[in-house]
């Protein structure tokens, strides 16, 4: 496994430090696909990613701030916000109401079998012009013996594609009850620092878990 997080350029009169560094990143995907490893590149790409697929779609050439990307879809990657929303929703937020989708999170052909969604959430516990991107997975480890591989085997997948309205409204009211139980009101109290993002990643984890059991198949 081989996850990749980056930020190109912003200034396009940068060019030649950008250029440097795509074919960097370019070389270091060239070796992940060659050793077969299971590949996550995220991050602000810095350009928008909608407009180069119009740009294929037509026939133009392609910009030279379009290389990473360009290389991605030639080995296959997927653009995980793009298959997830019918319409991608912008990531940035500029002055004038300008807005762009220039973050992105693409996984390798051999990764996406273990993709479940993507989306977009506005920070809470900072303002930014950016929206987070987050893509979920279901991964499983390779068991050492028979045995181990025979209970991972038998672990209990979310089927989210068979969930309907009725399902999801269940599910809304047992999260809430569970928040309620389990005063999760005192985490917003908490200040912005890397340990209570993952302590409310691990409650929020927690939570989804409890209530998913007996509403969302499997």
């Amino acid at each position: 496994m081989r996850i990749i997080v980056i930020y190109l350029h912003a200034n396009m009169s940068e060019q030649n430090q950008r250029i440097l560094l795509q074919q960097e990143l370019i070389n270091i995907i060239n070796e992940s696909v060659k050793n077969n490893f299971r590949i996550v590149i995220m991050g602000d790409f810095n350009t928008n990613l909608d407009r180069y697929l119009e740009l294929c779609n037509s026939g133009r050439k392609i910009n030279w701030k379009y290389q990473l990307i360009q290389t991605l879809y030639r080995y296959n990657f997927t653009d995980l916000q793009h298959i997830s929303q019918s319409t991608p929703l912008p990531t940035w937020f500029g002055p004038s109401n300008n807005t762009s989708r220039i973050d992105a999170i693409f996984c390798s052909h051999n990764f996406i079998d273990e993709f479940l969604f993507c989306e977009t959430q506005v920070p809470l516990l900072y303002h930014s012009d950016h929206r987070i991107v987050i893509a979920y997975f279901h991964y499983q480890h390779e068991a050492t013996s028979a045995k181990n591989r025979s209970l991972l085997n038998k672990k209990s997948v979310p089927l989210f594609h068979k969930m309907d309205k009725q399902n999801w409204e269940l599910f809304a009211k047992e999260t809430s009850r569970y928040y309620d139980q389990h005063n999760f009101k005192k985490l917003e109290t908490l200040t912005p620092s890397q340990s209570h993002i993952n302590h409310l990643w691990s409650e929020i984890k927690r939570l989804i878990l409890s209530c998913d059991k007996n509403i969302i198949p499997h």
